[in-house]
């Protein structure tokens, strides 16, 4: 399941305002687009890495679940600047050593 959209933020400014019949300032929105999912493969997930990474989305939140031989995968995107990052998938104790 692929999910898609924008969260809205609204916030309201009253400094500066000293006399009654002043009106505080409109409040401030803005949107910040995101993706979501949720049951999905490691490779469906996978591809996700490759594709949302590339459009400038950074990993939020993960959630892996399910059984060892079939994991299902939850994530949150959103897009927003950032250093670039990697994932390393079947990593064991010896083998993050080596990172």
């Amino acid at each position: 399941m692929f999910l898609g959209g924008v969260v809205g933020a609204v916030g309201l400014a009253a400094i500066g305002c000293n006399a009654p019949w002043q009106q505080p300032p409109a409040p401030v929105q803005s949107y910040v687009p995101y993706v979501a999912y949720h049951n999905q493969t490691a490779v469906y997930h996978q591809q996700q890495i490759e594709s949302l990474s590339r459009q400038g989305y950074r990993l939020i939140s993960l959630s892996i679940y399910g059984g060892p031989a079939q994991p299902l995968y939850a994530a949150v995107w959103v897009k927003r600047g950032g250093n670039a990052w990697y994932t390393f998938h079947d990593v064991n104790a010896a083998t993050v050593l080596l990172f």
